[in-house]
């Protein structure tokens, strides 16, 4: 039996209760067809992985920016709330104020202690690690269980599940059967619950999809076993985003300058339903995917709904109005996507705020021959 906190027992029983259904039907089937998107239940997640200088600089973000960052959330009046209290707010339509935003660091680098724990620690303010725990206490660049331990025992931390050995999940081994491929993932799964427990005693219904990597199959067996599912596409957590793949802001790297950072934590949640293709794995010869998705009605901007590649060009976007209200959107590309992973990113104003609701659909695109595209 895992244990956890108490304050995570009114998720798990909403977990329990969900089960049976797909959050992002569930969203979907729980509004009217003339219910505008409710702003008020939507928060930032950040995701963040190295705090050092020493680190590659695509998954890193300095110490002194993290500073800035953390300045940054209190000068524009946002309140750090701990995960698990976000997404329980979220899950059972309550009320939450504006401005709120969950931090969080995937993988479990041991510079987190080392340059992020001292400042989040000064100002208490909550945090959740995604633990990769083959490699916790086994390589000089990840924390120790203890230094989890440490950080945990004070109220701060909450651990989430990351997979045992951190593997690209959507990738089949060759011959491996759909099943044999479900039950390896599953393993990587509890293998790590089985560690966080064995060395933490607690941890929580949270997981972390490994590069952000997922497609149905894997984001129906981690609700199975009792997760809420993150990736790495941009956008706020909301009831539209469903509570499989739930969306979170890369602020690492190139998107760790803080005045772009503050427009996609200001953004709103564009409120989607019935995204087709529901997978973002794409076949070697997909390289123009075609995205269509309807929108509920709501106080965005339909004529300046915009979407955008992964390097910034501009996408034609089609739009028609529903009978039921809403629209019907179609993004259609005129360029090749390069191998590797790579988003569409559609925006579309606010009617009554300076702000833009936001939506992002990740493609995960093999190399021409077939085979996987390798990490940089």
């Amino acid at each position: 039996m895992i244990a956890f906190r108490p304050q995570l027992l009114a998720i798990m029983l909403w977990l329990i209760s969900s089960l049976l259904f797909s959050p992002l039907l569930w969203a979907a089937n729980s509004a009217s067809s003339t219910e505008t998107a409710p702003s008020v239940y939507h928060a930032a997640i950040l995701i963040y992985h190295h705090v050092s200088e020493q680190s590659p600089p695509s998954t890193s973000v300095s110490p002194d920016r993290f500073r800035t960052h953390l300045d940054l959330l209190d000068e524009q009046g946002y309140t750090v709330w701990p995960l698990q209290k976000v997404m329980q707010t979220i899950s059972q339509r309550q009320p939450m104020p504006d401005k709120v935003v969950a931090l969080t660091f995937d993988d479990g680098y041991e510079d987190v202690y080392q340059n992020a724990w001292p400042l989040l620690k000064r100002r208490k303010l909550p945090f959740t690690v995604f633990v990769s725990g083959a490699y916790i206490n086994q390589h000089p660049l990840y924390l120790t269980w203890e230094q989890l331990k440490e950080m945990q025992d004070t109220g701060l931390m909450t651990v989430g599940n990351h997979t045992a050995s951190h593997p690209h999940m959507i990738r089949r081994q060759e011959d491996e059967s759909r099943a044999d491929w479900l039950k390896r993932m599953q393993r990587e799964i509890n293998l790590n619950e089985s560690l966080i427990k064995k060395f933490l005693g607690a941890s929580t219904p949270f997981f972390a999809f490994p590069y952000g990597e997922s497609n149905p199959d894997l984001e129906r067996l981690v609700r199975q076993m009792g997760y809420m599912g993150f990736g790495q596409q941009t956008g706020t957590a909301s009831l539209y985003t469903g509570l499989s793949l739930i969306p979170r802001i890369a602020a690492n790297g190139l998107y760790s300058n803080p005045s772009t950072l503050i427009t996609k934590l200001n953004s709103l949640p564009l409120p989607v339903k019935n995204v087709q293709p529901a997978s973002g794995v794409l076949e070697a010869d997909q390289t123009r995917p075609e995205l269509t998705f309807d929108l509920y009605p709501g106080e965005y901007d339909p004529n300046q709904l915009r979407c955008y590649g992964g390097d910034g060009h501009e996408i034609e976007t089609q739009h028609q109005a529903l009978k039921a209200g809403g629209y019907r959107v179609k993004v259609i590309t005129d360029r090749d996507l390069s191998p590797g992973r790579t988003r569409y990113n559609c925006t579309a104003p606010s009617q009554q705020q300076a702000r833009y609701f936001w939506f992002s659909k990740q493609w995960m695109l093999p190399n021409p021959n077939g085979q996987w595209y390798q990490e940089h």
